[in-house]
């Protein structure tokens, strides 16, 4: 199971793409990454902590102005706990079902205004 952003609309809505610019953008999908992990891994259900070890990225990847970063958890079972549904037992707040999807949508809102700062602070 894996989550994947491309900000690359994003690099070409941009005047002036530099490589400062874009080794920026990978930084920044970095950190984000890194970021909705953090989030999936306190959101993701725990009987033996195997599946929230198993949380892993992969390092932004840059090819032109496409800046892409996988992530996600590598158990035989991790998409089966992230699509079994919010009645099973195994499901105690605060964790949940759909907990990288969570992750991501509660920090989708943060990313374009992130991503803005990190590339135009490289200038």
């Amino acid at each position: 199971m894996s989550a994947t952003a491309d900000v690359s609309r994003f690099l070409q809505s941009l005047p002036g793409i530099t490589e400062r610019r874009v080794n920026a953008a990978r930084e920044g999908v970095d950190q984000f990454g890194e970021a909705v992990l953090t989030r999936a891994k306190e959101l993701c259900p725990v009987d033996t902590g195997a599946l929230r070890r198993s949380g892993t990225a992969r390092p932004a990847e840059v090819h032109g102005t496409v800046v892409t970063k996988s992530l996600g958890f590598d158990t035989n079972y991790a998409a089966a706990v992230h699509e079994c549904g919010p009645d099973k037992p195994h499901h105690k707040p605060p964790t949940q079902w759909k907990f990288l999807e969570t992750a991501m949508k509660e920090l989708d809102p943060k990313f374009l205004p992130y991503m803005r700062d990190a590339i135009n602070g490289a200038g």
